[in-house]
């Protein structure tokens, strides 16, 4: 007998269980139809096609370190080489202006559990692409012949750094697709058009050259350093482009849930104009400004989309020059959150 009291107890209690999941469910499932969201999330995002660099040179094209071991015999004011021995190895720096962190807000409506519309409101904020050219000159000696107890060895090594950061804010509208797998589970798609409506780029160059005298037979040390820094802001032409996502959502209840989502965006920047903000150089520790005189010519350069070489501009306006693109198409990872209404 008491064993059956459990029994029954237990089913009971089982099918209050289930009567209660079956309600949450179904309540559910009534009120996440159709309606207003917001969703806000963040991710990182790979670049997709790289280049190795600009048509007019503008932008490196590889990473490059040399080996300079030179020998140099000076007799009456005349330099003679006498055996060279130079490595130079180069490495393609392709880069991709679309490796970064990425933000997005999306405000959205259903028109059913299968179908609504989106728009979205993104930000990214790229890597730092970094070129480097770099020479090493070792033992490079001078010999005075006249006086060959006096020999001279000179050290320099020059260290060039480009780097490239790209930063953008888009409108992103969209339609979205829903395939519910459960009342909490659901797969969709996002299809929609990319708008940058702020896309720019900086542009660095930092290099530091250094040397070094050592005269073995005076005990005379000596040196230098010199250093060039120089950054250049870009603007790119409206290019609309493509934001494409496939992810899964996870509803908590009627009001709050959780998505993640694979997210590809495939636009170009096209350079429209730049402009130097900062150019300085720095010579054993005292620091000139070269932006000091410069014209307008010097200053900022507009790049059009068709150009003729043999056209000529005052030193008061732009310099002009011929367009490039550069890749700045993307495949990432996005997650967040989401609340209805």
């Amino acid at each position: 007998m008491k064993r059956t009291r459990l029994i029954a107890l237990a089913i009971i209690i089982g099918s209050f269980i289930t009567n209660e999941l079956a309600a949450q469910e179904l309540k559910l499932d009534s009120k996440s139809d159709k309606g207003f969201y917001i969703r806000a999330g963040a991710g990182y995002a790979l670049g997709i096609g790289k280049t190795s660099g600009a048509p007019n040179e503008l932008m490196p094209s590889y990473n490059q370190h040399s080996i300079d071991h030179t020998v140099h015999t000076t007799k009456f004011g005349s330099v003679t080489e006498n055996t060279t021995d130079k490595s130079d190895k180069r490495t393609n720096a392709a880069f991709s202006l679309a490796e970064g962190l990425n933000g997005r807000l999306d405000v959205g409506y259903m028109f059913s559990k299968y179908f609504g519309v989106e728009l979205g409101f993104s930000y990214f904020n790229g890597n730092n692409n970094e070129v480097v050219n770099s020479t090493d000159y070792k033992s490079i000696k001078t010999t005075i012949t006249s006086k060959s107890t006096n020999s001279i060895t000179n050290t320099k090594s020059k260290e060039t750094k480009y780097s490239m950061k790209r930063t953008a804010f888009a409108i992103t509208p969209a339609i979205k697709l829903v395939l519910p797998i459960s009342n909490h589970i659901s797969v969709y798609s996002r299809l929609g058009v990319y708008l940058p409506f702020k896309n720019d780029m900086e542009y660095q160059i930092n290099s530091h050259e250094y040397t070094y005298y050592n005269s073995t037979t005076s005990n005379i040390k000596n040196g230098s350093n010199n250093n060039v820094y120089k950054k250049e802001k870009f603007e790119s032409y409206f290019n609309a482009g493509y934001d494409a996502s496939l992810g899964l959502n996870y509803n908590f209840n009627n009001h709050f849930g959780i998505f993640g989502e694979i997210n590809m965006i495939a636009i170009s920047y096209e350079v429209k104009k730049s402009t130097i903000t900062n150019w300085t150089t720095t010579t054993d520790g005292k620091e000139t400004d070269k932006m000091t005189g410069l014209k307008t010519n010097e200053i900022v350069t507009e790049y059009n989309k068709s150009y003729d070489i043999n056209s000529t501009s005052s030193s008061d306006s732009p310099k002009q020059d011929v367009s490039f693109s550069l890749p700045s198409s993307s495949i990432g990872i996005n997650i967040g959150i989401v609340f209805k209404f």
